[in-house]
Formats: C-alpha cells, sequence, structure tokens
C-alpha cells in the first residue's frame, strides 16, 4: 500500500526496457561504481519498492514523505549504476536524470569529491606496488583467515559481485602500506575502480 503521497520521476532514457529502479528508506552502502556491493545490507532491508523502468524511465507514486534513497542498475552489455536520495518533505514530486557511472561514452567517470584524494593515493600506489596492488592489500590477512577456520580459498576472488564475501565487511579498515592510514574497503575499492575506469 502507499506510504505517503510523493512521486518520484525518473527519466534518463534508454534504449532497452531493462533498467532497474530500487527505493529504500537507507542509503546504498557503497559507491554506483561498485554496482550491486552497495545494495546489499541496510538499502536491501528497508527497501520499499522495485521496479523495471522501460526506456530508462519510471514514475513512483505513492513514496512517504521522509528521506528516500534509490539505486539504478542500468543492463547492458556494459553495465552501469547510479545511486541518489530526496527529501519527500520537501516537494510533492521529485524528477532526477542521475548520470550513471561506467564505461559508456556518456556516462560519469570522475570520483566524487570525497573520494578524489583516495583516488589519486590508489593511482600512485599502483603505479609503484603494481596493478594487483591493492588487490592484495585488500586480501591481507583474509588468507589467514580461511586457513584457521579449514576454509578454501574462495574461487571467486576478482569478481565485482562476490567481493564482499572474499575481503569481509565492506566497513574493514585496510592499510595501503603497512603502519600507513587506513580505509574502508569500500572506499579503497571504489578509489580502485575508478583509477580503472580512467585508464
Amino acid at each position: 500500500r502507499p506510504l505517503g503521497d510523493r512521486v518520484f520521476n525518473y527519466e534518463r532514457g534508454a534504449s532497452n526496457d531493462d533498467w532497474f529502479l530500487m527505493l529504500s528508506l537507507a542509503p546504498t552502502g557503497a559507491d554506483p561504481i561498485l554496482g550491486f556491493l552497495g545494495w546489499r545490507g541496510e538499502f536491501a532491508s528497508q527497501g520499499i519498492g522495485m521496479i523495471r523502468m522501460r526506456s530508462g524511465r519510471a514514475i513512483v507514486r505513492g513514496l512517504p514523505n521522509t528521506q528516500v534513497h534509490y539505486g539504478i542498475f542500468a543492463s547492458d552489455s556494459n553495465p552501469c549504476w547510479g545511486s541518489g536520495s530526496f527529501r519527500g518533505d520537501l516537494k510533492r514530486t521529485h524528477t532526477r536524470k542521475t548520470n550513471l557511472v561506467g564505461s559508456w561514452s556518456d556516462a560519469h567517470k570522475t570520483p566524487p569529491e570525497a573520494l578524489a584524494p583516495l583516488v589519486e593515493t590508489v593511482r600512485e600506489f599502483m603505479a609503484t606496488a603494481g596493478a594487483q596492488a591493492v588487490t592484495q592489500r585488500l586480501l591481507l590477512g583474509r588468507e589467514a583467515e580461511w586457513e584457521s577456520a579449514g576454509e578454501p580459498r574462495p574461487e571467486n576472488i576478482g569478481q565485482l559481485f562476490a567481493w564482499v564475501d572474499v575481503v569481509g565487511p565492506l566497513e574493514r579498515m585496510v592499510a595501503l602500506v603497512d603502519g600507513g592510514p587506513t580505509y574502508q574497503v569500500r572506499h579503497l575499492m571504489a578509489a580502485e575502480r575508478y583509477t580503472r575506469l580512467a585508464d
């Protein structure tokens, strides 16, 4: 049943009908560049609706008069993701044309301002330590955990959707250099992806 009288209109437009919009009372758990990893946790458990968008457009009615968050999955041979939020109590109708993150020619490739310094740090780290250096740091300590638990090393290492099961919680802190500053896994992963996207 409707949770309120607010209307959300998304109208970027697309050449296919296989885009999906998910609405939630909680924000996505990671930058859109990490795809479905951000759709886990609170974002999923507090979800209030999902719709398959025809031609990259959707109108959703009956939203609550509170903060509403959304994630977008643009299905394609080269998929893109987007996310955003709005306050339902400010206006009756909200219109968005979120720029999607991905490798499309017209997609967004620049990291958010808050993440930009870490992207530069990761770029420099990878330039000196190697292309797989961030991955190796994310796995540091996990190998020992699997061994002590008698578990085999996961076969899905490197596959984005399965990464959270490999590197542990997205909020786990990891240092790029022993004794150096630590960063959340989700931020390191996003910074690495933006670095590769720019290459």
